[in-house]
């Protein structure tokens, strides 16, 4: 068992400017009612928590975001920016920027993975706010968490796949999926959709995106974004990439792709848009909102279509739409 990483006490920041310091005094006894804030005890108090006469109120709310200096894990702390604040058992941390936490505090700092990567030097964002402790004493207590490490970001023509290697060449960068078991590594086609890296053959030349971690000569790839899409063998394949609708002008907007069906010349002239999802065995079921027009893409060399519904046609957001075409292709997606 590796031994626990004790949290280091920084040096205090340095003292603000006279002239600064005066317009925040200004600032503040401006904005709140009341006489000057009883003088701040000596005494310190525990690991994660200050010192403080009084939080005014609606000041009891703090905000971290920082490259990670330090954490305990016994004590549930994380140090950032020269403040630690607490993590309690309920928090999950979020790692891939949905706003939903998934990995526990536990396995992110790991001592085994620690080893082989640490997440000093990451990036932590922490949402929370300031609990009443004993006395003068006030715990910062994260509601929300999210992680990453070290972050790189790479954007370039894809020029080489290995898939038994699990590795790729963008630009003249060898990417490799990352295998940290904190970190999935996402790969992702056209929508979003996920591909396998045997998948990219036949993608070669086109724009990919990377995010990771640079190590050892490598990008160590967290997400990666890419032009490719998997043809269904009989049909052609539709797919839609966005999906929003507009509250102030109660209408949506649905944009796609569509490929040629196979051994077909040309493409659909159109494809039916729909309120609704995609059946279990292809097509869409729901409402008929539109159709939407197939234009050429030559960067995709597929089929491109967009439909803006009238202002108004869409009180309410719907949960999902569904593109149709006549090739018998077919794709749902949620709205934004």
């Amino acid at each position: 068992m590796q031994p626990q990483r004790e949290i280091e006490r920084l040096p205090s920041a340095p003292r603000l400017r006279a002239g600064s310091l005066a317009l925040l005094l200004v600032l503040t006894l401006g904005a709140f009612q009341g006489g000057a804030l009883p003088p701040t005890p000596t005494s310190a108090c525990g690991p994660g928590t200050i010192h403080t006469g009084r939080v005014r109120p609606g000041a009891n709310i703090f905000r971290v975001e920082g490259l990670i200096e330090g954490y305990d894990t016994a004590a549930r702390l994380i140090r950032v920016n020269g403040c630690e604040f607490h993590v309690p058992p309920s928090v999950l941390f979020d790692v891939d920027g949905d706003a939903i936490g998934e990995l526990p505090f536990a396995l992110a700092f790991d001592p085994v993975l620690e080893q082989q990567h640490t997440l000093i030097g990451g990036t932590v964002i922490a949402n929370g706010r300031l609990v009443h402790g004993a006395g003068f004493c006030w715990e910062l207590e994260a509601d929300a968490v999210e992680i990453l490490f070290a972050e790189n970001v790479l954007l370039g023509p894809l020029t080489q796949v290995w898939p038994g290697d699990r590795r790729l060449v963008v630009n003249a960068t060898s990417v490799k999926l990352n295998t940290d078991p904190r970190f999935p590594a996402r790969l992702l086609g056209l929508g979003d959709e996920p591909v396998a890296l045997s998948d990219l053959y036949g993608f070669e030349g086109s724009l990919v995106s990377v995010e990771g971690y640079f190590e050892s000569g490598v990008l160590r790839a967290t997400i990666i974004e890419t032009a490719a899409w998997v043809p269904h063998p009989v049909h052609d394949t539709v797919i839609v990439e966005r999906a929003t609708w507009d509250p102030s002008k109660e209408s949506i907007d649905v944009r796609g792709y569509v490929s040629l069906r196979p051994g077909a010349t040309m493409l659909v002239p159109f494809v039916s848009i729909y309120t609704g999802t995609e059946n279990p065995g292809g097509g869409c079921n729901g409402v008929l909102a539109s159709t939407a027009n197939v234009t050429y893409d030559p960067t995709t060399q597929l089929g491109q279509f967009r439909y803006r519904s009238p202002d108004h046609a869409h009180p309410q957001k719907p949960a999902s739409v569904c593109a149709q075409s006549a090739g018998g292709g077919s794709d749902d997606l949620v709205v934004e």
